[in-house]
Parts: structure tokens; C-alpha cells; sequence
């Protein structure tokens, strides 16, 4: 999740309602009806942090996202 926020609970609240959205309807293939699920990892980036760092602590993020028990 890419967010200007930089205040953890606003973030959370931004993915929540993302994922509900996301969630809420099907989508409809050629095969039918296709439920939606998904996890959302978040990173929040500070001046002076390399990209490479960032981009860890994304996938940090989503990896614990997926983690069972998860959101």
C-alpha cells in the first residue's frame, strides 16, 4: 500500500477499508464468479531512507500480512 500517511492506525484504517472494497463483490470471468481476497503490507518511508531499505521493509510487511492469523 503506497499512502501519504504517516500515522500507523490512519494507514491501517486506509488498508481495511481497501480490502473491503476489494473484497466486497466477485469479479466475473468467463468461468463465472471469482471471489477477492488480499493482504496489504505497509511501509512508510523517511527522508533519507535508500529505496532498497523501503523496499524491504514493504516486503517485511507483506510477509507478515500473509503470516497465518494475519488481518
Amino acid at each position: 500500500l503506497l499512502t501519504l500517511f504517516d500515522d500507523g492506525a490512519m494507514i491501517e484504517e486506509a488498508a481495511r477499508r481497501f480490502m473491503s472494497v476489494v473484497g466486497a463483490e466477485p469479479i466475473w470471468t468467463s468461468a463465472g464468479p471469482v471471489a477477492v481476497r488480499l493482504q496489504v503490507g505497509c511501509a512508510v518511508a523517511s527522508k533519507g531512507v535508500e529505496t532498497i531499505a523501503c523496499i524491504r521493509q514493504a516486503e517485511e510487511a507483506l510477509e507478515e500480512a500473509r503470516a497465518p492469523g494475519a488481518g
